[in-house]
């Protein structure tokens, strides 16, 4: 699955349960917070480390978000959005 795409399903499940993206980052442990959860939603980088607890809060299947497509973003960045060590 394209980032985008999972990007979309978080934000649809997120709003059928009426979280913020605050709310939503506190349930899950990200402590990004809002930021965190934007950046999910708009595929910029990927949920790896909260994976089970999305799809507990969700109500999703943990594997949407393991399914995904692992090729780096353009411009080098990695699937997590971090930036790698020199």
């Amino acid at each position: 699955m394209q980032r985008h795409e999972l990007g979309k399903i978080i934000r649809q499940a997120r709003n059928a349960k009426n979280l913020s993206q605050d709310r939503l980052a506190e349930l899950v442990g990200a402590k990004g917070g809002r930021q965190t959860v934007i950046r999910w939603e708009q595929g910029q980088n990927r949920p790896t480390e909260f994976v089970d607890a999305l799809a507990d809060t969700l109500d999703l299947d943990a594997a949407l978000f393991r399914d995904e497509d692992d090729a780096p973003f353009p411009g080098g960045r990695g699937g997590h959005g971090g930036r790698r060590a020199a």
